[in-house]
Parts: structure tokens; sequence; C-alpha cells
């Protein structure tokens, strides 16, 4: 977990080989939040099924994802993954679940053609394919898609272009550069309106964290620790103001989320040494 969340925020590792930082990672985490190939961050609250990365030049494979309102009418989250590889589909659940063309599968899985693997790792399902596809998919909301370096200017997507430049990242299918996030992301949506849940407006959601003292009092608490001691190498580097904002409105609205972030607290204390 503690490796995951330092390629989220995007330090620069000395560990870490010139390889793996040549790689495109996207990571979609919260309620929910996106990190794009670029390092784009953004916040999208849709409530359909959405197109989250595809090679758009070969049409190699595809990534799409379902959102749902989970603990909140006013918040989304993300409900599961497909992947889509020639005519093979592989599903990723809800409590580490897979399925391949629909049928359920025992893990490690590996299959021939295409070729591909899916394990266990820990508390997440791993997903790879040998043409430089990478996936990580913790069962409940969290997601993390690596594209190997072939794929630069070839992307398409929420998870963004991988051209290198975050600042035209949200542009949209129909080729417009977009301001708005959920204006962005909605034209990614993929699939029927029947796909989709209500959701509330932002200015409906906002009272709800501004009324509950308790729970924003709690969630500052939890999420303080991006501005303390653990993070003061990273911050270098690194902005950690916008995780910040986002984890402690996950927090105010999921208590779940403070186990996670005083899980991750105790995980960067051992791993400091590598900063």
């Amino acid at each position: 977990m503690c490796y995951y969340l330092i390629l989220l925020l995007g330090c620069n590792l000395r560990r870490i080989s010139i390889s793996i930082l040549a790689n495109g990672i996207c990571t979609v985490f919260g309620d929910p939040h996106y990190r794009t190939f670029d390092g784009r961050i953004y916040n999208f609250q849709g409530a359909c099924k959405y197109l989250l990365a595809e090679d758009e030049v070969s049409k190699k494979f595809s990534v799409t994802v379902r959102n749902d309102a989970r603990s909140s009418p006013w918040f989304t989250w993300t409900r599961m993954l497909s992947i889509f590889i020639g005519k093979t589909k592989i599903g990723l659940h809800q409590k580490l679940t897979v399925k391949v063309n629909k049928k359920r599968i025992k893990l490690p899985y590996k299959n021939k053609d295409p070729t591909f693997s899916v394990h266990r790792d820990g508390n997440s399902v791993i997903f790879e394919a040998d043409f430089g596809l990478h996936i990580v998919w913790d069962g409940d909301s969290y997601t993390e898609v690596t594209v190997s370096s072939q794929f630069k200017r070839r992307m398409a997507g929420l998870c963004g272009n991988y051209n290198g430049f975050g600042s035209d990242d949200l542009r949209g299918r129909d080729h417009k550069l977009y301001t708005d996030s959920e204006e962005f992301g909605n034209t990614w949506r993929v699939g029927s309106k029947a796909a989709c849940v209500l959701s509330h407006n932002e200015s409906e959601h906002s009272s709800l964290c501004d009324g509950d003292k308790r729970r924003r009092k709690r969630a500052i608490a939890a999420c303080s620790f991006l501005l303390g001691s653990v993070f003061s190498k990273c911050r270098r580097r690194v902005d950690v103001r916008t995780y910040y904002r986002y984890l402690k409105m996950s927090n105010i609205l999921n208590f779940k989320y403070i186990y996670l972030i005083q899980l991750l607290e105790k995980k960067f204390l051992s791993c400091k040494k590598i900063l």
C-alpha cells in the first residue's frame, strides 16, 4: 500500500527504476478523484459508466469504470472496472471478485490468447498484460492503471492523453478542451443511461460538510499527517494540499477512510528511509 500511494503522490524516489518512472500511471481514489497519466488531479462525480483509458490508435485495449452512489447520495464511488482486450472482457468487481467473459475465475489465473494474468497481492488484485498494461484494484474503490511508454500520446479517456502535459488532460471525446471537470467527464460516458444512478449537485452536498462540525473536525485530524513530518521530504517535490483537501472530504462523508489513512500513516513511517 505504501508503494502505491508513494507513486500516487508523485515522489521521485531513488529506488524506483527509470523504466518504471517512464510508465504512465493513472489513479482513481476516494469519491472519486482522478490523477491522470500526466499528473493532473481533478474531481468528477459522474454516476454512470465511463471510459477510463483506451489506446485510441490501435485499439489494443480499453478500460471502463462504473460508478455508483454508495455511502451518500451526494458522492459516487468506483464500483467496478472492465478491461477489454479484443473480444475478451475482464471484470474486476467488489470484494476482489474477478470474471472473464462474465464467468467467475479462481486466482491466480493465466490466459494464453490474449496473454494476461490476474493474481492476488495482499488486499488487492493485480492484472497484467504482456503488451504493457498493469492494473491494481483493491476490491472497493481504489484503482491504479499503469501503461508502458509505448502508449505515450496514444491514450484517451478520464486518465488523459499521456502526452507529457497535464494542461490539456481535460480534453473530451469531442476533442474540446474543458475547464469544468464535470462537463469533461460526461463526454466519456459509455453505454446507456440505464447504468446511471441518481447524483445531487455540489451545492447540495457542500452544506453536509459545513453543517457537521464533528465530522469536519474528525476528518481534519485524520488527514493532517499529510502536512506533518512524514511527508516533509515529499512536499519539497509535490504539493500535497490537493490530496489533503480530497482526503478530508472523503473522511467527512465516510468514516472508514480514517482507518485507511491511519494505516497509510504507519506504513509511511516505515518507508521514510527511501524518501
